[in-house]
């Protein structure tokens, strides 16, 4: 049902959809074109509207990722080539960049959904905050604990929201102002130009004089 239901609302064809083992998340694979599924499970907390609702925030993202992102390119060599520390931070940011692309060209071509695809990025930018929170502490600060982190906090921020309002350090309010034309850039461009702006930013990240 479905992927009849994907094919009729995204335009999508030959995807094979498919629910994720317990505890794993929901995922695109392009190559095979498999859209699986996270299975919507109770939360603490949480309603059954809520999980039902969530459920379907899911599958709505995961379909503007068949339908819309594209060839990674060069990507995932550039990514092997750095230190395998760095790829982690590389993976996160280019996903969230890819997230905000995806979601742009869906609100663009489906005006209608955008009330949803908006609800489903301010989840994942509260995810951010709670990520870096359990971290560092309080990362939306002056006097952040590293302000390495701190921008790193910042720019996964802005690739989900860019005009979102934050308090940081001067010092990294100050580089991060430098390195948003790298993520900016990406918006606009493929799935492949997200990939090696996640890379070059990360580079950068790790290449400024930021205490840590």
């Amino acid at each position: 049902m479905l992927e009849r239901s994907l094919e009729t609302v995204f335009c999508t064809t030959d995807v094979t959809v498919e629910w994720a083992r317990p505890g794993d998340g929901s995922f695109w694979e392009p190559a095979s074109r498999v859209l699986t599924f996270e299975q919507p499970r109770a939360h603490a907390g949480a309603s059954a509207a809520d999980v039902a609702e969530f459920a379907a925030l899911g599958v709505l993202h995961e379909a503007l990722h068949a339908r819309y992102t594209t060839s990674l390119g060069s990507y995932p060599r550039r990514r092997e080539a750095l230190p395998s520390q760095l790829r982690p931070a590389v993976e996160r940011l280019f996903n969230l960049l890819e997230d905000y692309r995806i979601t742009a060209l869906g609100t663009d071509a489906q005006p209608e959904l955008a009330p949803p695809l908006e609800r489903f990025m301010d989840e994942a930018a509260r995810q951010v905050a709670v990520e870096a929170r359990s971290r560092q502490g309080d990362p939306d600060t002056a006097g952040p604990r590293s302000q390495q982190n701190q921008l790193f906090f910042a720019l996964l921020t802005r690739a989900l929201r860019p005009q979102q309002s934050l308090t940081l350090h001067p010092n990294v309010e100050r580089r991060l102002d430098e390195l948003l034309p790298l993520v900016d850039r990406a918006r606009t461009g493929s799935t492949e130009d997200c990939g090696l702006a996640a890379v070059a930013t990360v580079e950068a990240v790790m290449e400024t004089p930021l205490p840590t």
